[in-house]
Formats: C-alpha cells, sequence, structure tokens
C-alpha cells in the first residue's frame, strides 16, 4: 500500500479531492465517533472549521504514521489514502497528533491512537490536533485505503 513516500508528494488536504463526492453530514454525523475514520473526521472539521463539534470528543483511529518537517518533535500526522478508483487517484488525509512518544515511532508503522481533541498551533496555524491518550502498534487494515 502507499506509505509515507508518496506523502511526501502529494498534498494533504481534503479540498483537493475533486473526483470525490463528500459523504452526507448525517452519514458521518450518524457514525459514533469511536467508529469515524480519519476521513470522517476530516469532514467533520470542515463542516466546522470552528470546531465545536471536535473539541473534546473521544477519537480512536487508525493510520500510519508520518514526520512531517514542519512540525515539533511530539506531533506526528496520522495518514490514511482516501481512493475513489485506484491508486493513482490516492489522496493523502491526514490528523495531527501530539504524543510525547512521537519520536520513538517510524514513518510507515501503523498505529491506533486514542485521545482528545483541541486546537493548538502548528507550524504558525491554529489547527486541531488529537491529543493521544494511547498509541498502539498495530498490523496494516486488511484494506489499507479509505473509500468516500
Amino acid at each position: 500500500p502507499l506509505g509515507a513516500d508518496a506523502l511526501r508528494n502529494r498534498s494533504t488536504s481534503v479540498k483537493s479531492m475533486t473526483s470525490l463526492a463528500t459523504p452526507s453530514n448525517t452519514r458521518v454525523l450518524l457514525t459514533p465517533n469511536r467508529k469515524r475514520t480519519i476521513l470522517d473526521w476530516v469532514f467533520v472539521l470542515l463542516n466546522d472549521p470552528e470546531g465545536a463539534a471536535l473539541v473534546g470528543e473521544q477519537a480512536d483511529v487508525t493510520g500510519f504514521v508520518y514526520h512531517d518537517e514542519g512540525m515539533d518533535a511530539e506531533t506526528f500526522l496520522l495518514s490514511r489514502f482516501v481512493v475513489s478508483c485506484c491508486a493513482a487517484d490516492a489522496v493523502p488525509v491526514s490528523l495531527p497528533v501530539f504524543w510525547s512518544g512521537s519520536g520513538s515511532l517510524e514513518n510507515d508503522q501503523c498505529v491506533e491512537v486514542s485521545g482528545l481533541f483541541e486546537f493548538r498551533e502548528i507550524a504558525g496555524t491554529r489547527a486541531a490536533v488529537l491529543i493521544a491518550d494511547t498509541v498502539t502498534l498495530v498490523e496494516m487494515p486488511e484494506m489499507p485505503y479509505l473509500y468516500p
């Protein structure tokens, strides 16, 4: 599956996914928080940029680790690729994760992160960050990609 090397060369914005239809707000909001994927949480944030629906919410999400050079040593991106047809059209989606053990993680390791969202400054920008209570190494999901 695509991983950190492919992420370096692609934009990590859902707004760039012109070929994807936005899932209905109803589907995302009816999905229990602990069952939401990274893509679901990103859509929640896009629909509520001020984060009222995000701050203090518990999340359990799975993805691969990507250390972005613009982030501090205790923050990494938890990422997955969204595919509408094939790997050639894959678009990364990511959530910043704050965890004191981030330095022990390597790019491409698959982890499950549990924690609460809050807003913090990342590289000079206010952003929603998942503050990790736990980060657990897990096997890559059988289906590594997300689909809209």
